[in-house]
């Protein structure tokens, strides 16, 4: 008998981990359907892309430090008008909280993004939503060798 639950044990967690392959494809598919960053995204580098540097800090939360102005302007010089062709979500990470100044959501998003000339960057952003407004904390691209 113990053998037989051993053995019906051991085959549970084997077609656990077989049917379990697209679990993470899905949840991250949920959780970027619920996402404020995902379009917020593309629309910062389209705006970076274009210069259009108002619209770029418009995007940006009221809490974000350092110097903004300074980094999407290197951002916008290195895009230099070239378009996103395809965003590819490499990870995401939300949460949400409450305390005596209300609710605040942070959402963290990794993208690897290819333009229009074809090269790839990847970008890292936080973004969040509380009673002060909504906007990126920080926005980054990153580059380098896959």
């Amino acid at each position: 008998m113990k053998k037989y639950l051993c053995m019906g044990l051991v085959l549970l967690v084997m077609l656990g981990c077989l049917t379990s392959c697209g679990f993470f494809d899905r949840l991250t598919d949920k959780l970027e359907s619920k996402s404020e960053a995902v379009d917020m995204v593309k629309d910062m580098l389209n705006a970076l892309a274009e210069r259009r540097m108002d619209d770029a800090k418009a995007m940006m939360h009221v809490t974000a430090e350092g110097n903004v102005d300074g980094g999407l302007s290197q951002i916008s010089i290195y895009l230099a008008g070239r378009k996103v062709s395809a965003m590819d979500l490499e990870g995401i990470s939300m949460s949400t909280s409450f305390d005596a100044d209300g609710r605040a959501r942070v959402e963290q998003v990794n993208y690897k993004v290819l333009l229009s000339d074809n090269s790839v960057i990847y970008v890292d952003a936080t973004y969040i939503s509380n009673k002060n407004g909504t906007g990126f904390s920080s926005f980054q691209i990153v580059l380098g060798v896959e």
